[in-house]
């Protein structure tokens, strides 16, 4: 099931394949809590997804330890196991999947950077390396201001704007769009035209790069 997961015919990202493997583990921890990690076997386990009760049991479980997206993960990689033995023959039909009931604990938004503290960050990465306190770091005068410019504008993952290339850019003017090519080798698309703030790092990013010969990094 991992070769299956890695290979290139299913075509993965490399985090989805752990997300799945992760969330396998995950199951069989509390589908068999009770067994030494010697005696987790296939079999026990196909016991389990083979009876509806204590199927909804272990789903019970986990509902009331992790999140909605840790559950999602967790239940998607035990699904894709699911099918995965059913076409090798090992089940004889794929499990139906109860729905597990939520935790009761609050959703509170995710912790962000107030206004004032987003402008610190930009004032820090914009001043020169021989007038940092800290001493001479690596830094450049115009593409580090910019990356958290531009993070704070989309959104945009770490990883993502780490692999952009020139190409995300396209159109001219207030049609310019933005594709980003994220988790899962999914695209999105960010109108950023009517964002003449954001047109403008962009723009200058590109005419810095061109003036430095498009190195690596620049």
């Amino acid at each position: 099931w991992q070769d299956s997961l890695n290979s290139t015919f299913r075509n993965l990202a490399p985090a989805t394949a752990r997300s799945y493997e992760q969330g396998l583990q995950r199951f069989i921890l509390k589908a068999l809590p009770h067994d030494s990690k010697q005696n987790r076997s296939l079999r026990e386990l196909l016991k389990v997804l083979d009876a509806p009760l204590q199927l909804r049991e272990t789903v019970e479980v986990l509902s009331q330890v992790y999140s909605r997206a840790t559950l999602e993960c967790t239940f998607s990689g035990v699904k894709d196991f699911c099918q995965f033995l059913y076409e090798q023959g090992e089940m004889n039909a794929i499990p139906v999947w109860p729905k597990g009931r939520t935790n009761n604990k609050t959703n509170f938004d995710p912790a962000h950077y107030s206004p004032e503290e987003a402008q610190a960050l930009v004032k820090a990465a914009s001043t020169t390396i021989d007038s940092h306190p800290l001493g001479p770091r690596t830094r450049h005068p115009y593409r580090d201001p910019a990356i958290l410019r531009v993070l704070f504008a989309t959104g945009m993952r770490a990883s993502e704007l780490i692999a952009a290339n020139v190409g995300w850019i396209r159109g001219q003017g207030t049609s310019r769009k933005l594709s980003i090519v994220g988790k899962g080798n999914k695209r999105r698309v960010l109108p950023i035209g009517q964002n003449a703030a954001l047109c403008k790092i962009f723009d200058e990013a590109l005419r810095i790069r061109k003036a430095m010969g498009g190195k690596p990094g620049s």
